[in-house]
C-alpha cells in the first residue's frame, strides 16, 4: 500500500518522512527541467512568428521573396570576378561600383563567386570586405559557391557526373577541401549574416547522361547540399543554379531537379534570344516553380553594348545601339515579373558600357530603377 497524507493530529513515521521528503526533492527537480523547457520552446516559436512577420533575412512566401514582412523583387547586376581566383577588385572599385548600382540603377542584389579559390584560406577577408560594402548602399549579396566551367578557377576541367555523385565530398579541384566541406564551413561562418541574401551551390550546374538519370544526380546533390548547409545555417535559403543545357533540357526533367530539398530556382541565363522577351522555355520554368512554391528568378541575363535592332552584335558601341539595349532589357523585364518572376540579375556591371558590361551612365540602369521594388 503507497504511503500516503495522515489525518490531522497524526504523525507520519520517520521511514515515511524520508520518503516524502525525497519525492518533493524529485518533484523540484523535475520543475527545474520542464519550466525552462517550456520556456525555451515558446520563445523558439514566437521567433518563428517574428522571422514570417518581418524578418532581416530574405525569406519566402509562396513564390514570393520576402523581406521585413513585405514583398522584396531582386534587381541587380553579376559582377562575377569578386571572390575567385581572378584579380580581386580594389576597395575603391568595390565602392563605386556598388554606389552605382544602388543609386542609378536602385539594385538590391550583386551576384558573385564566393570560390574556395577566395577565401583567403578560410580567413574570408575578400568576402568581408564585399560584405561591408554591400551594407554601406543596402545591397544584398548572391554567393556562388563553386563554378561547373573552368572560369577563375585552379580546375582545368568541366565538373562531370562523377563530380555531382561523389567528388564534390573529396578533396580535389585543386582545393584543400570538399566543396561539401567548404560550402557547410561558409554557411557556418556567415549564418548570422543578413547581407547574404541566399546561397547559390553551382554556377551553371550540369550532369549526364542527358535526360531523367542526369537530371536525378543534379536533384540528390542539391538535396545533399541543402540539407548540410540548412544543418548549421538556418537562416539562408539554397539555390541550386540554373541547370545547363544538358540534365533539365525540358520541362519533366527540370521539375525533378527543383522539386527537392532547394528553396528558390533560378530559371535561366538569358544570351541567345535578345529580341524574344520571354522565350518560352524561361515561362515554362517560372510555372514549374510557381507550383511548387518556390520564387524564380534570371540569375543571368546578357546583351551585347554594340546590339542592333534585331539583337545582333554590330561590332560598333554608339549611342543608338545602347539604347536598343536597354530596350530589349525593357521588354524582358517586363515581360518576367509579368509572368512571375521575383528577380532579374542582369549580366553585368562594368566601369564603361562594353560588351555586355552596363557602364556608368548607361540608359539600361534606368530600366533597372524603373523596375525596383522593395528595398531593405
Amino acid at each position: 500500500m503507497s504511503q500516503k497524507w495522515k489525518p490531522t493530529g497524526e504523525r507520519m513515521a520517520p521511514s515515511s518522512r524520508k520518503r516524502f521528503h525525497v519525492l518533493s526533492i524529485a518533484a523540484f527537480l523535475l520543475l527545474l527541467v520542464i519550466i525552462p523547457i517550456t520556456v525555451i520552446t515558446s520563445l523558439q516559436r514566437q521567433s518563428l512568428r517574428q522571422r514570417a512577420a518581418g524578418s532581416l533575412f530574405i525569406t519566402k512566401s509562396g513564390s514570393n521573396l520576402m523581406v521585413n514582412g513585405s514583398p522584396l523583387r531582386l534587381i541587380g547586376y553579376n559582377w562575377h570576378w569578386m571572390g575567385t581566383g581572378c584579380r580581386a577588385p580594389t576597395n575603391t572599385e568595390i565602392d563605386t561600383t556598388f554606389s552605382q548600382i544602388k543609386t542609378a540603377s536602385h539594385g538590391n542584389v550583386v551576384r558573385t563567386a564566393f570560390y574556395q579559390s577566395g577565401s583567403n584560406n578560410a580567413a574570408y577577408t575578400d568576402f568581408d570586405r564585399y560584405i561591408a560594402y554591400a551594407k554601406k548602399y543596402g545591397l544584398d549579396i548572391v554567393p556562388m559557391l563553386v563554378n561547373h566551367l573552368t572560369n577563375c578557377e585552379p580546375s582545368t576541367a568541366t565538373k562531370t557526373s562523377s563530380w555531382y555523385q561523389s567528388e564534390y565530398k573529396q578533396p580535389n579541384d585543386g582545393y584543400p577541401l570538399s566543396f561539401r566541406d567548404y560550402a557547410i564551413k561558409l554557411a557556418r561562418h556567415y549564418a548570422n549574416e543578413p547581407t547574404i541574401a541566399f546561397w547559390q551551390l553551382v554556377n551553371e550546374p550540369d550532369a549526364g547522361p542527358c535526360g531523367a538519370v542526369g537530371a536525378q544526380i543534379l536533384q540528390s546533390f542539391a538535396d545533399d547540399m541543402t540539407t548540410a548547409i540548412k544543418a548549421v545555417d538556418p537562416n539562408h535559403m539554397v539555390d541550386l543554379g540554373v541547370p545547363g543545357g544538358c540534365a533539365g533540357d525540358n520541362s519533366t526533367d527540370y521539375t525533378m531537379i527543383v522539386s527537392g530539398q532547394v528553396d528558390l530556382c533560378d530559371v535561366w541565363h538569358d544570351y541567345g534570344q535578345v529580341a524574344t522577351s520571354l522565350p518560352s522555355q524561361i515561362q515554362q520554368r517560372i510555372a514549374i516553380c510557381r507550383d511548387l512554391n518556390k520564387p524564380a528568378f534570371a540569375g543571368e541575363s546578357g546583351i551585347c553594348a554594340d546590339s542592333t535592332a534585331n539583337g545582333d552584335c554590330s561590332g560598333t558601341v554608339t549611342t543608338t545601339t545602347l539604347n536598343q539595349r536597354a530596350t530589349f532589357f525593357d521588354a524582358k523585364l517586363s515581360a518576367g515579373f509579368t509572368a512571375g518572376l521575383a528577380g532579374y540579375i542582369i549580366w553585368s556591371k562594368g566601369s564603361h558600357s562594353v560588351q555586355y558590361d552596363i557602364g556608368s551612365g548607361d540608359p539600361t540602369e534606368s530600366v533597372l530603377a524603373k523596375y525596383a521594388l522593395g528595398q531593405r
